[in-house]
C-alpha cells in the first residue's frame, strides 16, 4: 500500500525508472496505461475530480471508457489489468457496471524494479550480466590453451580447459567459472570457482576497471596452474 503521509507525486508520477523497466519488455502502451492510472489517481487525490480516494490509495475506472481511450477491446484493459497486479504495481476488483476498484502500490517496493543490493549475507548481489560479460572475455584465453594439460590433487587423469557450451549457459550464471574436462573422459567436467582459482573475492562494481582486474587475476591463476604448478588443486570448495 501507498504510504500517503509521506506520499510524493512528482516522484510518483515522474520516475524515470519506471519507463525504463516498462520499455525492457517491450510494453510501451502497458506504461502509457499504467501512466495513465497514476495521473487519474494523483487528480482524484488531489481534488481535482468529483471522485474521492477511498482509504487514501483507491479508486475506480470505467473499463470500457479506458478501451475507448486507448483504442483497444476491454479484454485488453483487462489483461492490462492483470499484469499490472501480477507485478505488484496495483491490486483491482470489479464493480457493476463496467466500474473497476484500483488500489495503488508502492512500485518502489517491487523487487524487480528496484532489486537488492546485498544478500542476506551483506554480500553484494551482482547482475547477470556481470558474469556474462566476465566469463566471455576469458574465452578466448580459454581457446588458446585447449592444448595444455594438468593434474588435479584427488582427481586421476589429466584435465583441460572446456569452452562454455552456450549464451543460454552463462545468460543463467550466478557465478564466474572455467570448466575442466577430463582428458580422456569427455563425461567427467568440472566448474572450477573465480574465488577458489585466484584466493580473491570479486571486485565491487564500483570499480570501473572490474572487469580488467577479474580477466587478469583469472588468467594470472589459469597460467600458473597450468604451466607452473601443474599438480595443484583447482577443484571447488
Amino acid at each position: 500500500m501507498l504510504d500517503i503521509s509521506v506520499f510524493n507525486a512528482e516522484f510518483f508520477l515522474e520516475n524515470k525508472d519506471l519507463q525504463a523497466y516498462f520499455a525492457k519488455d517491450k510494453h510501451s502502451k502497458l506504461y502509457t496505461f499504467y501512466t495513465a492510472l497514476r495521473n487519474k489517481f494523483v487528480e482524484v487525490l488531489r481534488g481535482k475530480t468529483k471522485q474521492k480516494c477511498l482509504n487514501g490509495d483507491t479508486f475506480h475506472i470505467n473499463k470500457q471508457d479506458k478501451s475507448y481511450e486507448f483504442d483497444v477491446t476491454q479484454r485488453t484493459v483487462r489483461n492490462w489489468l492483470n499484469i499490472l497486479q501480477e507485478q505488484g504495481f496495483i491490486k483491482f476488483s470489479y464493480l457493476k457496471h463496467d466500474l473497476v476498484s484500483v488500489t495503488m502500490l508502492d512500485y518502489t517496493k517491487i523487487e524487480a524494479l528496484y532489486p537488492p543490493k546485498v544478500d542476506e549475507y551483506n554480500k553484494e548481489i551482482l547482475p547477470n550480466r556481470f558474469y556474462k560479460e566476465a566469463q566471455l572475455r576469458l574465452t578466448h584465453f580459454i581457446r588458446q590453451q585447449q592444448a595444455s594439460t594438468f593434474k588435479l590433487n584427488d582427481f586421476e587423469g589429466e584435465w583441460v580447459l572446456e569452452e562454455y557450451s552456450s549464451k543460454k549457459e552463462l545468460a543463467k550464471s550466478k557465478e564466474l567459472y572455467v570448466k575442466l574436462k577430463q582428458k580422456d573422459n569427455n563425461q567427467v567436467c568440472i566448474p572450477v570457482s573465480y574465488e577458489y582459482l585466484t584466493s580473491k573475492t570479486l571486485p565491487s562494481l564500483k570499480c570501473h576497471f572490474h572487469q580488467n582486474i577479474i580477466n587478469k587475476n583469472f588468467r594470472a591463476s589459469l597460467i600458473n596452474a597450468l604451466k607452473t604448478n601443474p599438480h595443484k588443486d583447482l577443484s571447488v570448495a
